[in-house]
């Protein structure tokens, strides 16, 4: 029940124009990501990335996701490029060097 209150809340807020949906979508899968989702955390990363591109979260959401499902390679792309829009994101910088680290071994 836990894992669908976003994909229910995303649904319904869907005809407003009050809230960014992307944040919605954000948040989401960083639940599923806490609760063990993987699958559906990577889903909602990647509606939040392509809904928003350029925002740096969205880009944490996804690569937070994909290392969670050992894509390291494709972890290393993501956390690099959120890196890029936002340098001073801590968490994108550990998912990189995790990423980088789990690649090479």
């Amino acid at each position: 029940m836990f894992k669908n209150c976003y994909t229910i809340t995303i649904t319904k807020m869907s005809n407003t124009e009050s809230i960014d949906s992307y944040v919605l979508w954000c948040n989401s899968s960083a639940t599923k990501l806490e609760i063990g989702h993987l699958h559906g955390a990577l889903r909602d990363a990647r509606i939040c990335h392509r809904l928003r591109p350029e925002c740096s979260i969205g880009c944490c959401r996804l690569a937070a996701a994909l290392l969670a499902l050992g894509l390291y390679e494709d972890a290393v792309v993501v956390a690099t490029k959120g890196c890029k829009l936002d340098n001073n994101n801590i968490e994108l910088k550990n998912i990189l060097r995790d990423a980088l680290m789990r690649k090479n071994n």
